[in-house]
């Protein structure tokens, strides 16, 4: 009987134990723009200093995802943000490392609030409430 009760409690302990979290890098890098925007020289030192930081942050290198320049469109953001989402799950902790020209625009729609922007290659603004409707659909 003590034997059949230290199975009970062990199986117990075992199913109370939360589902154990990884960690995650989306590292985005951009130099060179298309349409004028002036050129960045230190994006390819950032990615080695984004990778270094991911791994103090415990991310190993198969959960660390990299793009750079030609990848960095507006498709290849919504892209790398898709790839992203599709990898976590809820208790998942993620690094979200970009290197570029941003910007900042008011959005009346939105309450008149200030949005932030990652600026693409190709010199199209991806919103933060961009990212923010990507986050929704992925948890649906």
């Amino acid at each position: 009987m003590k034997t059949c009760l230290k199975i009970v409690y062990a199986l117990m302990v075992f199913y109370a134990l939360p589902a154990l979290a990884s960690t995650y890098a989306l590292i985005m890098t951009i130099g060179a723009y298309h349409g004028g925007a002036k050129p960045l020289e230190g994006s390819r030192q950032d990615i080695q200093s984004a990778r270094a930081i991911a791994r103090k942050m415990g991310v190993s290198d198969s959960n660390m995802m990299v793009f750079r320049d030609e990848q960095l469109t507006i498709e290849g953001i919504e892209k790398a943000f898709d790839e992203l989402f599709s990898r976590i799950s809820d208790n998942d902790q993620v690094f979200i490392y970009y290197s570029g020209h941003g910007g900042s625009a008011r959005i009346e729609e939105e309450g008149g609030r200030c949005a932030a922007a990652i600026v693409a290659v190709d010199s199209k603004w991806f919103m933060d409430s961009d990212i923010q409707k990507k986050d929704r659909k992925s948890t649906r």
